[in-house]
């Protein structure tokens, strides 16, 4: 697994792939318009490894998630939402710089949008 390893005055900080992960994916899930069933189950995030890829090179992070859509919603706004919100995400969260978020629309569904569910 490839860590971000960071050095402070106190010391380094190192951050795995899989929180990454997990900041990309909560980030994709708040976007109105991304069904229940793409990222992950909503208790658990146990499927998040399967729609979301975290690379990093050269100090720079790359994001490529696999994301469900709500039936009838416009793909192409969804999507830019997402990947604003998790280049945000991951950029506050993290002090990284996000080089590119890639999404691949792998579903739709008439599912609710996650915004608002616990």
């Amino acid at each position: 697994m490839t860590e971000s390893q960071q050095t402070f005055t106190n010391g380094t900080v190192t951050i795995s792939e899989e929180v990454i992960a997990m900041i990309a994916g909560t980030a994709a899930q708040e976007v109105d318009g991304i069904t229940p069933a793409d990222i992950s189950d909503a208790k658990t995030r146990r499927n998040i490894g399967k729609t979301v890829k975290i690379s990093i090179d050269g100090g720079k992070i790359y994001a490529a998630l696999g994301l469900a859509v709500k039936q009838g919603a416009r793909i192409a706004d969804v999507t830019r939402e997402a990947q604003q919100k998790v280049k945000a995400a991951i950029e506050n969260m993290t002090g990284i710089i996000v080089a590119a978020v890639d999404i691949s629309v792998i579903g739709l569904g008439g599912g609710t949008s996650m915004r608002g569910k616990a």
